[in-house]
């Protein structure tokens, strides 16, 4: 008889082995933190931070590389704030029409006004230079309606 066995609910799955190492290196990790006798802070405070700056480093070690993509164009955003606001327009303004060609006018006006936003990828800035430059002699893009056949 083949009995299939079934992952237990409450159980934790199973630690990657990049992790399970980091589980088990817990105990030295909070061994080597070392506190400055002539920092004016608590040794709490400074084994605390050595702490979170460690985790950090940890954090960043096991980032996937498109999580990596994803936070540097967030660092990107951060930095530049008038990025910031032209994208917050786009969302605002052009994805919130309800016709398509609404869209592209608002997207094509915020474009004219702002710029392309910096924070993007080459790619996607290409990719918006494209639509800032031919968006106008788009034709609109079909509606439901005239999607149906009968």
């Amino acid at each position: 008889m083949n009995m299939l066995v079934q992952p237990d609910p409450y159980r934790a799955p199973a630690l990657p082995r990049t992790l399970a190492r980091v589980d088990e290196s817990r105990e030295d990790l909070l061994k080597s933190l070392v506190a400055d006798p002539a920092s004016p802070y608590p040794e709490r405070a400074q084994k605390a931070a050595c702490l979170a700056r460690r985790l950090q480093e940890l954090a960043l070690a096991l980032q996937a590389p498109s999580e990596r993509k994803q936070q540097a164009e967030l660092e990107r955003m951060v930095q530049s704030p008038n990025d910031r606001a032209t994208l917050a327009q786009l969302t605002d303004q052009a994805f919130r029409a309800r016709r398509p060609r609404r869209a592209v006018d608002q997207m094509l006006h915020i474009l004219d006004i702002q710029g392309i936003p910096r924070i993007f990828s080459g790619l996607d800035r290409t990719l918006l230079k494209g639509l800032h430059s031919f968006g106008g002699y788009l034709p609109a893009p079909p509606t439901a309606r005239q999607w149906r056949p009968f």
